[in-house]
């Protein structure tokens, strides 16, 4: 069977419907062999969706030889049509956006059944494949790569013929292949769709939607997450009781607790506010947060339009916001849209897409020809999304995994099946220089739209990377990743301190450059020291660059693959360098060949912001140093659990205050806030006391000791403890006598010291001591310590008890 028959197949296929659909939207009642989410789960619970970047079929038989790419549909399955052919589909995921130690609970592929052949149904697994070569544009049945004997998971039930129905989303766990294509940095990940025993005369031939022809209906890998809670909130280490209300520290530490159920996850940054009132709605007197915030647009507008919020429709959105409205690069943490309305937002099936094309012309009714062949990153995707307004901000917490580059313009894609909740208009501009494409009421996956005039919506960026410097798109440089192919080098760069103004441990660095391609290297390592060599750094003597201080190796791979995010590249790894911000940054970069690919670094003045060294093979050996200026953005994680509150605040004696902390976890995502208040109040009452007695004193190894006193304060105690042999233990309370009781076990003069604190936050504290005696010998003698004139004198005491003999008895 050649090509064309099976295009007719395919062709029939598409046929068999009444209708023939435009793609379906994802939702969760749709997906077959899915674990089910319950409500109270929702809350608490994400999604990361990664649509296929590249998806095609192979056929055996006569086709073995023919690419199918361009077909309009993926096919998979077993069919006779003359001869018997075997076809499968190839997927490939790019996961370069993705942290590397992105912590996944499960991973999924979903795929949507668009048609079949006939109403046979025979088990279809998913096959891993290491191997991500493969062209859509030349792979066949005989050149396919080698793939995985066992699938990764398989679908076998229920019977057939009702195993798989047209129409339907399908899904296959691939949790394993995810881990392992992120822990060695493959960041491709390749699966392969297939009947599990490919033979037989079931005529099982299906039809699936690709990613050309339904670019949001296509296969697409799901990654479940759970989001962060932080608890634990603290001022001075206390979380609860009346010493809430005397904090007498004028800058306290103020601590939480972050926790997150998912396999190997961290706390990757904290916000942290203090506001002057309960609701957190007035006035916020104090924050620590590592957020950048840059303003794309600010109309002023005071009305807004109802697009795309508010309507209790189905709705399809694209805002373009032209490059030169940005200030700024990073990977995007947050959007903010304003309004002048007030209320709790609760979208159904949200989903929010960001991506960045070369064009700066208006968006056209084709809402796919708008992403010029750009594949969207889906950062935020939602079952039920609520959000309320807040200071007439609706503030879009999204995923970390796309990187804005202000040298492109950005597209932001909005679609939701409905707003159950306050419907909410959204302050913008009636002109450009942004542009808008929408479709409402008809359907959220409609592939054109109405013609709205020009507009630009106000917008809100938050980044949580650092701009440690800007390049410029007229000057670049081919050192280290434009170098020869083929030949080794070593690259060191060292970055100005007073450039980058933070602290924190190093988990990827961004530099953007001028060419989209991936740039692949054999046995590349990265290297990081915090340098105290000041200016610049010299060749051949690579380590003298260090200037003594420790280096830490934080990649070391035999293939690696420097990923590139649109015009520029992202180099990922482990985050065990903690960067003090004291000295210069150093990245010391060596590798035994440049495999293939090119990349060209922004630079600009002034090129003393960096210094670099090389020694390396471009068209020629070449060897040197000089000023550098390169483009440089860092993410940093800061998992630090207490921050002190200093700075820009003077508490007020008798006031109170409000503090609530939030987490986010390894993909960005932030928990919710949780919240604590205290009062700062100074109180110099202290408690009072009586000498403590010990009883009894003296005492014998083994034998019960008691430490007592008693201790007031007009507003109470709060806890008395006592201290001895490096231990603090707490005292018990009977009205006004604190009490500890114990077993010595060594023979000592043992001393203690007592601590008590009053409900005032307020300290006093006493010392005593007691003689503990070895166990006693025989008749009951008692060994006595006595010190005199400042030496220790032994003084054995014998008792004789002399006793009447009994009468004998009669």
């Amino acid at each position: 069977m050649n090509k064309s028959g099976v295009f007719l197949v395919v062709f029939i296929l598409l046929l068999g419907i009444a209708v023939v659909p435009t793609g379906s939207d994802f939702s969760a009642t749709q997906i077959e062999q899915s674990s089910s989410v319950n409500a109270a789960a929702l809350a608490s619970t994400g999604t990361l969706k990664v649509p296929v970047a590249e998806d095609t079929s192979v056929v055996n038989g006569s086709n073995a030889d023919t690419n199918f790419d361009g077909m309009g549909a993926l096919v998979t399955g077993v069919v006779d049509m003359g001869e018997a052919l075997a076809a499968r589909t190839w997927l490939k995921f790019n996961l370069a956006n993705l942290p590397l130690e992105l912590s996944i609970s499960r991973a999924t592929v979903s795929i949507f059944l668009f048609s079949e052949y006939t109403l046979d149904d025979k088990p279809f697994g998913i096959y891993h494949c290491s191997d991500d070569t493969w062209d859509v544009g030349s792979i066949t049945w005989n050149n396919q790569p080698t793939f995985s004997t066992a699938p990764s998971d398989v679908i076998d039930s229920p019977a057939n013929p009702d195993m798989f129905v047209a129409q339907s989303w399908y899904t296959w766990d691939v949790t394993s292949d995810v881990r392992g294509t992120l822990n060695p940095r493959d960041m491709i990940l390749t699966e392969v769709l297939k009947q599990v025993d490919e033979t037989g005369t079931e005529q099982t031939f299906k039809a699936l939607n690709d990613i050309e022809t339904y670019i949001f209906n296509a296969s697409y890998l799901e990654i479940e997450y759970t989001t962060p809670t932080t608890s634990g909130l603290s001022v001075d280490g206390i979380a609860s009781g009346p010493l809430l209300e005397y904090i007498n520290d004028p800058c306290p530490d103020l601590g939480w607790t972050f926790s997150d159920p998912d396999y190997n996850d961290f706390q990757k940054d904290y916000d942290v506010e203090l506001w002057n009132n309960t609701y957190y709605n007035e006035t916020m007197l104090w924050q620590s947060s590592h957020e950048y915030t840059s303003f794309i647009h600010v109309s002023g507008d005071s009305t807004g339009n109802y697009h795309p919020f508010g309507e209790p429709d189905p709705f399809r959105l694209q805002m373009k916001f032209p490059g030169s409205m940005f200030t700024r690069s990073g990977v995007v943490d947050k959007l903010y849209f304003t309004t002048n309305d007030a209320g709790d937002l609760q979208m159904e099936d949200l989903e929010v897409s960001l991506v960045m094309v070369p064009s700066t012309a208006a968006l056209t009714a084709d809402f796919n020809a708008n992403y010029e062949g750009e594949t969207p990153t889906i950062v935020l995707s939602r079952d039920i999304f609520e959000v309320s307004v807040i200071d007439d901000t609706i503030e879009i917490d999204v995923e970390d995994i796309f990187f804005l580059n202000e040298e492109l313009n950005l597209i932001i894609e909005i679609r939701l099946t409905n707003n159950a909740g306050d419907l909410v208009r959204l302050a913008r501009t009636e002109a450009g220089p942004g542009s808008v494409a929408a479709n409402w009421g008809d359907s959220e996956a409609s592939t054109t739209s109405y013609a709205p005039p020009p507009r630009t919506y106000d917008l809100k960026i938050g980044f949580l990377t650092t701009d440690v410097f800007k390049g410029s798109m007229f000057d670049h440089n081919g050192f280290p990743f434009d170098t020869t192919v083929g030949y080794p080098g070593r690259f060191q760069i060292k970055y100005n301190q007073s450039y980058i103004s933070r602290a924190g441990y190093l988990d990827r660095i961004f530099m953007r450059g001028t060419s989209f391609g991936d740039v692949v290297f054999e046995n590349f390592s990265l290297t990081v020291v915090e340098t105290p060599v000041l200016g610049p750094i010299t060749h051949g003597t690579w380590v003298e660059n260090y200037g003594g201080a420790t280096a830490t190796v934080v990649l070391d791979e035999s293939m690696y693959t420097v990923r590139n995010v649109g015009l520029g590249i992202v180099i990922d790894f482990d985050n065990t360098f903690y960067y003090s911000n004291t000295h210069d940054l150093l990245f010391d970069i060596q590798w035994d060949s440049l495999v293939s690919g090119s990349f060209r670094i922004l630079e600009d003045t002034p090129y003393e912001s960096s210094y670099r060294a090389w020694d390396l093979h471009y068209g020629s050996p070449i060897e040197g140093n000089d000023v550098a200026g390169y483009d440089l953005l860092i993410d940093f994680v800061n998992n630090e659990d207490s921050v002190p509150l200093e700075g820009c605040i003077t508490l007020i004696d008798g006031t109170w205050y409000y503090l609530r902390a939030r987490t986010c976890d390894s993909t960005g995502v932030w928990g919710d806030w949780t919240t604590l208040p205290f009062k700062y109040e100074v109180i110099s009452e202290l408690p009072s006391f009586t000498d403590p007695v010990a009883a009894p004193d003296p005492a014998r190894v083994g034998q019960e000791v008691t430490v007592s006193l008693n201790a007031t304060h007009s507003l109470g105690i709060y806890d008395v403890s006592i201290e001895f042999d490096g231990t603090n233990h707490t005292m018990s309370v009977d009205v006004d006598t604190f009490s500890y009781t114990w077993t010595p076990s060594t023979a000592e003069t043992l001393n203690y010291t007592i601590y008590i604190r009053s409900n005032a936050n307020t300290w006093s504290s006493v010392e005593g001591s007691f003689v503990v005696m070895a166990a006693g010998g025989g008749f009951g003698d008692m060994t006595l310590i006595l010190v005199i004139g400042g030496a220790a004198v032994v003084v054995v005491v014998i008792l004789v008890f002399v006793m009447k003999k009994k009468p004998a008895k009669k």
